[in-house]
C-alpha cells in the first residue's frame, strides 16, 4: 500500500523552510556589509544658557571643529578648543577616556549604564540634506535633555559594535539608525550644541588614533 504525505503537511514545511532561507539570506547580507571606518569632520556651534558663561566663551572651550574617527567598536573625537582635547571610546573596556588641555589627568567614564530615563526614541518622517546625503532624524528624549541625530542609512555602521554603549543611549541610536550621524544636536538645560558634518572620508585607520597617554585616571 502506497503512503502519501498529506499536502497540508508538505505546504506547512515548505513555508517554514522558505522563511528559514529568507532569514539566512538576510543574515548573510548583513554580515557582508562593511561597517563604516574612517573620519567625519564636523563644524561645532554652541549656545550657552548659563548666566556666568557667555556663548562666545563656551565656543572657545569647545572650538569650532571636531574630528570623529571610527574603527570597528572604537571611536575618537578630537576637538580644537581650549578645554576639551580628545574623547576616546574603547569597545573592549566599554569606557570613554577624556583628555583636557592643561590637565595631566585622564577622565574615565563607564558607558555600561545610563541613569537617566529614556522617555522616547522616535525617527521623524522629515528629511534633511547634509553633504548631499538625504538624512532622517532620530530623537532620543531624556526629559531634561534631547539628542537629535541626523543620519543616512546608506552609510552603514554595525550596531553590534556599540551594543553595550548604554551611556547616552548611544546603543539605541546605533540599533535604529545603523549609520554614523552626519549632524548631532544636543539640547540641555545649561547649553546646547550642534555638530554638522563638513566632510566625510571612508578609509582604513591606524589603531594608534585610539591610543592615549598613560596619565593618572579618575572616574568622571
Amino acid at each position: 500500500m502506497a503512503y502519501y504525505i498529506p499536502l497540508a503537511f508538505l505546504m506547512n514545511h515548505f513555508f517554514a523552510y522558505t522563511l528559514f532561507l529568507v532569514a539566512m539570506a538576510s543574515n548573510v547580507k548583513a554580515q557582508d556589509k562593511q561597517s563604516f571606518e574612517g573620519t567625519i569632520v564636523y563644524r561645532i556651534d554652541v549656545q550657552s544658557k548659563m548666566p556666568n558663561i557667555s556663548t562666545a566663551d563656551l565656543q572657545k572651550m569647545y572650538g569650532r571643529q571636531m574630528v570623529l574617527s571610527i574603527q570597528r567598536n572604537n571611536y575618537c573625537m578630537a576637538y580644537s578648543g581650549l578645554d576639551l582635547k580628545k574623547v576616546t571610546y574603547l569597545g573592549v573596556t566599554n569606557k570613554q577616556y577624556t583628555l583636557r588641555n592643561g590637565i595631566d589627568t585622564l577622565f574615565v567614564t563607564s558607558c555600561a549604564e545610563e541613569k537617566r530615563q529614556l522617555v522616547s526614541s522616535v525617527v521623524t518622517p522629515e528629511t534633511t540634506i547634509i553633504l548631499g546625503h538625504k538624512c532622517r532624524t532620530l530623537i532620543n528624549n531624556l526629559g531634561a535633555t534631547q539628542n537629535h541625530y541626523y543620519f543616512d542609512s546608506s552609510i552603514y555602521l554595525a550596531p553590534n559594535n556599540f551594543a553595550n554603549h548604554n551611556f547616552g543611549y548611544f546603543n539605541v541610536y546605533c540599533k535604529k539608525a545603523q549609520s554614523p550621524y552626519l549632524k548631532y544636536v544636543y539640547n540641555g538645560t545649561s547649553f546646547s550644541f550642534t555638530y554638522t558634518a563638513v566632510s566625510i572620508q571612508e578609509q582604513k585607520l591606524s589603531s594608534t588614533i585610539f591610543q592615549f597617554p598613560k596619565l593618572t585616571q579618575t572616574a568622571f
